[in-house]
């Protein structure tokens, strides 16, 4: 399946109909389908709180996935897990986890990471929540895996 420019920002969600929807004065027409960017999508899926999905190219071979520090929250130790109130640094390569595909299309994550400073561990790469360290597929693409391999 080929995604055009248009198509890789707005995605198609259903949307479940309530019981008061019907009826609603001024309310359009529901079709059953919402369109929904694809950043939005993604941001709730992964359930980012310190990260925000900044946009999405599609390449012939993937879709790709950029991400970024979400303001001025705390980033989290990579090692310890506790909330650091500075970041050293931003290291200078980006990182690229695989993620579960979309409709057939290839899902590549990438980020910036960031070293923190942490009181307890020092300066330290911070923690992803979509990944576990020092992998390059996400939790996600992770677990359906192995549910793959246990269902056999």
């Amino acid at each position: 399946m080929h995604l055009d420019a248009a198509s890789c920002r707005l995605w198609p969600i259903r949307r479940a109909l309530r019981a008061d929807d019907v009826g609603r004065p001024g309310e359009p027409e529901l079709r059953g389908y919402n369109e929904v960017l694809i950043e939005t999508v993604l941001r709730k899926e992964m359930r980012l709180k310190a990260h925000t999905v900044t946009h999405a190219e599609h390449t012939e071979e993937a879709m790709v996935v950029f991400i970024d520090q979400l303001g001025t929250r705390l980033l989290r130790c990579g090692v310890c897990r506790r909330r650091c109130q500075k970041v050293h640094d931003v290291v200078k390569k980006d990182r690229e986890w695989r993620d579960l595909s979309m409709q057939g299309v290839l899902l590549l994550l990438r980020y910036h990471p960031r070293r923190v400073k942490c009181p307890r561990c020092g300066v330290r790469v911070e923690d992803f929540p979509w990944a576990e360290p020092w992998a390059r597929v996400s939790k996600v693409l992770a677990h359906a895996v192995w549910q793959a391999w246990l269902g056999r």
